[in-house]
């Protein structure tokens, strides 16, 4: 399914909205160099990770979340299948740097 692109202003105050999380990573994916995989993670139990990067074996994990109050933990089977993979939450308050890469 190909990712809906917004303008970059569109997220600033009041209008960042729950859809446009995924224009996130396409902003960001247009700045990296090439050799980066782009992945999303599942369990069949229901565990997920929202996007995993793999950049020359190494992994990050970022889950997105509308607010910078919204509780959020890497899911425990992520912790035990990687351990000391990086993992972030993104939000409305800390988006421009996972943008900028």
């Amino acid at each position: 399914m190909p990712l809906t692109l917004f303008r970059l202003n569109s997220f600033i105050g009041l209008g960042f909205r729950l859809e446009r999380l995924n224009s996130l990573v396409a902003e960001r994916r247009k700045r990296q160099l090439s050799g980066v995989e782009a992945h999303f993670w599942r369990l069949s139990s229901g565990a997920e990770v929202d996007y995993v990067e793999v950049e020359a074996g190494e992994l990050r994990a970022f889950e997105f979340k509308l607010s910078p109050k919204a509780r959020s933990k890497a899911p425990a089977s992520w912790v035990e299948g990687y351990p000391g993979a990086p993992w972030q939450k993104i939000d409305r308050e800390n988006y421009l740097p996972f943008i900028a890469g």
